[in-house]
C-alpha cells in the first residue's frame, strides 16, 4: 500500500527552478509509478555502526526527455548508526550492610544512556554514575542496595543513547 505524499509539506531547495507544480503532471507521475513501478528502485539495507549522511538525488529526465531533465539532491544531516549493545564489566556484589554492588558501563558507539539494578527480581532501580554525568563511552556505577543476610541475584542493565541494551547478572551469597 503506498503512502500519499502531501505536496505542501515538501520544502524545496534554495535553488529550485520551478516556481509552480503541474498538479496533472504530478497526477501522471504518481500513475506512471503506480503501473511501472521506479526506474531507479530505493535500495535500503542495514549499515555497519558509524556517522552517516542520507543523499537523495531526484532526477525528471525519464519525463522531460534526453538532456532536459533536472536534478535535485538533498543531504541530511549526519546521523549516527550504533546497534551494538553496551557492555558491563567488572560487575561484583558483596553483602556488606547490604549489597555493595559496582561495575563499568561500556559502550564503543554513540555513549552510555543510563544504568539500574535489579535485585531479587524486583523492580529494576535507575543508577547514576560516580561522576553523576551519563556523557562518555564508560561509565561506573557503585550502589549498595538494603539486603537481608542469604542469597540474592543481582542483575544490572545499561542503555547506551542509541537504545540498546546490555546486561549481566551475578549472584551474593
Amino acid at each position: 500500500m503506498a503512502d500519499e505524499i502531501q505536496l505542501d509539506r515538501i520544502e524545496p531547495p534554495q535553488r529550485y527552478v520551478r516556481e509552480d507544480v503541474n498538479q496533472e503532471h504530478v497526477d501522471y507521475l504518481a500513475d506512471d509509478i503506480a503501473r511501472r513501478g521506479l526506474l531507479e528502485p530505493l535500495l535500503v539495507r542495514p549499515l555497519p555502526d558509524g556517522r552517516y549522511e542520507l543523499e537523495v538525488i531526484a532526477r525528471d529526465e525519464a519525463v522531460n526527455g534526453a538532456g532536459k531533465g533536472l536534478e535535485g539532491r538533498r543531504t541530511s544531516a549526519p546521523f549516527d548508526v550504533d546497534t551494538t549493545p553496551p557492555r558491563v564489566e567488572d560487575l561484583s556484589a558483596k553483602a556488606s550492610k547490604g549489597i555493595a554492588i559496582e561495575f563499568t558501563a561500556v559502550d564503543a558507539g554513540v555513549g552510555i544512556g543510563g544504568a539500574s539494578v535489579q535485585l531479587d527480581g524486583g523492580a529494576f532501580l535507575p543508577l547514576s554514575p560516580a561522576d553523576g554525568l551519563a556523557d562518555s563511552g564508560r561509565e561506573r556505577y557503585s550502589i549498595t542496595l538494603p539486603a537481608t543476610a542469604g542469597p540474592h541475584r543481582v542483575t544490572v542493565r545499561v542503555e547506551d543513547r542509541a537504545g540498546n541494551v546490555g546486561s549481566a547478572k551475578t549472584s551474593v551469597r
